[in-house]
C-alpha cells in the first residue's frame, strides 16, 4: 500500500537554474529509491506523488511531490538530459508516464529532447490478466493498455531489467516492439553484507515483509508447527500489515515464534546476520506477482538459505544455486520438507555470500541508464 506524503514534509523546490543530469518521474517512492538518489544526489532529482509509509527521505535528495499537472510543468521546464519513467508494464503508472512523455516531447520542440530510460522488473502477464477481468470489457481494456504500453516503449531508448524473467516477460508482451530500445539485464542482487557479523552457528528462520496473504503467511502459519517439531528452531516475523491480528492470535501460545513488528534496517541486518533461513512463500494475487522480494536480497547478502516460490523473478537464479524454490500450488508437505531441509542442512553461509556480485545490481543498472 502506498500512502500520501504528509503536507508537512519539507519539499525541496526544483528551480530552473539548478541543472541536473537525470530527472526521474515515479508514481511512488520507496526507501531503496531514496538510497539510490542519495548516492547520486549531485546529478539527480526525483518527482513522485506518493511514498511508502516506511520511506525516509535523506536530506541530500532533491525531490518534488507533484500531481499530474505539477509533473507536466516540471518535466517541461526543468533543465536535464535523461528522463527516467516507470516501466511500460506498470499499468497504474500510465497516466503519470503519459503526462511526462507529453511534456518531454513538447520540450523537444524548442530544446534538446531528453533521452527516455526505464527500469523494469515486472514478471506478471498483466495484459492477459486484464483481458480476463471481464468477458465483455476485458478485451477492450487489454487492447487499449497494450497500445499505451507500445507507445511508451516506442519512446523509451534504454531499458535496464532487474531479472531475466522480466526481460522474457517483456519479449512475450511486446515482441518486435522491443527492438527499438537498447536493453540490458542487471541481476537485482546486492553484494555481501560488510557490517558486523557475530561468530558461531547460524540458527532460526526469519520472515520479513508485509503481513499479507499474498506473501504466503497463511501457508507459513499452517506448516510451521510441523517444521518446528522437526527442527526445534524458532521463527521470527518482522513487519506489519493487514494480517497483524491473525498472526498475533496464532502465535500467542507459541514459544517458538517471535513477533517483532516493524524494525529498522540496522535491526533487520542484526537479525539476519544470526539467521539460517529466510522464508518468503509469495503467491500471485490479482495483478500482483512477486517481482524480486527485497527480503530475499537481504537474506542472500547475509548468507541465508532461501525458501521461496517460483513467483519471484529470481527463481531460476536461486534454484541454480541450491536454494529451495517451489511452485505455489505444491502441497504443504513439500514446503514442510523444503523448510526442514534448509534449517537442518550443513551451514553454507560463506558459500552463499560468494555467489553474489561485488557491486549492487540496481545501482549498476542506474549508472548504465543515467550515465552510459
Amino acid at each position: 500500500m502506498v500512502d500520501k506524503v504528509p503536507a508537512r514534509d519539507n519539499v525541496k523546490k526544483l528551480t530552473a537554474t539548478n541543472r541536473v543530469a537525470v530527472l526521474a518521474v515515479y508514481t511512488g517512492a520507496r526507501t531503496a529509491d531514496m538510497e539510490r538518489f542519495d548516492r547520486f544526489h549531485a546529478r539527480t532529482e526525483l518527482i513522485f506523488a506518493d511514498r511508502y509509509p516506511d520511506c525516509e527521505i535523506p536530506p541530500r535528495v532533491r525531490y518534488k511531490i507533484a500531481g499530474l499537472l505539477g509533473t507536466f510543468v516540471c518535466v517541461l521546464k526543468r533543465d536535464y538530459e535523461i528522463l527516467e519513467i516507470n516501466e511500460p508494464l506498470f499499468l497504474r503508472a500510465y497516466p503519470r508516464i503519459l503526462v511526462a512523455l507529453a511534456a518531454a516531447n513538447i520540450r523537444g520542440l524548442f530544446a534538446k529532447k531528453p533521452e527516455i530510460v526505464s527500469y523494469a522488473i515486472e514478471n506478471a502477464d498483466v495484459y492477459r490478466l486484464l483481458h480476463r477481468r471481464s468477458v465483455i470489457a476485458g478485451p477492450f481494456y487489454c487492447a487499449v493498455a497494450r497500445a499505451v504500453g507500445r507507445y511508451i516503449l516506442s519512446n523509451t531508448e534504454r531499458m535496464a531489467f532487474g531479472t531475466q524473467d522480466a526481460l522474457d516477460n517483456y519479449m512475450r508482451a511486446f515482441g518486435n516492439a522491443m527492438s527499438g530500445s537498447k536493453v540490458r539485464v542487471f541481476e537485482f542482487l546486492q553484494p555481501p553484507y560488510t557490517g558486523p557479523r557475530p561468530s558461531g552457528d547460524r540458527s532460526g528462520v526469519v520472515f520479513v515483509g508485509a503481513l499479507e496473504g499474498r506473501k504466503g503467511l497463511r501457508r507459513l502459519m499452517r506448516i510451521w508447527p510441523t517444521v518446528s517439531l522437526n527442527t526445534g528452531t524458532c521463527l521470527s516475523i518482522v513487519g506489519s500489515g493487514e494480517m497483524e491480528q491473525d498472526v498475533a492470535r496464532w502465535s500467542a501460545d507459541r514459544t517458538d515464534v517471535s513477533i517483532m513488528g516493524q524494525r529498522s534496517k540496522q535491526e533487520i541486518d542484526a537479525l539476519l546476520s544470526r539467521a539460517k533461513v529466510v522464508v518468503m512463500l509469495s503467491q500471485s494475487e490479482g495483478f500482483w506477482k512477486e517481482q524480486v522480494g527485497l527480503p530475499i536480497l537481504e537474506g542472500l547478502a547475509h548468507g541465508c538459505e532461501i525458501v521461496t516460490t517460483s513467483d519471484t523473478g529470481l527463481a531460476a537464479w536461486l534454484s541454480q544455486r541450491g536454494h529451495a524454490v517451489l511452485h505455489a500450488d505444491q502441497p504443504d508437505a513439500d514446503f514442510v520438507a523444503a523448510l526442514t531441509y534448509a534449517v537442518t542442512r550443513e551451514d553454507r553461509h560463506e558459500t552463499i555470500r560468494s555467489t553474489l556480485p561485488l557491486k549492487d545490481g540496481r545501482l549498476e543498472a542506474a549508472r548504465w541508464m543515467w550515465f552510459g
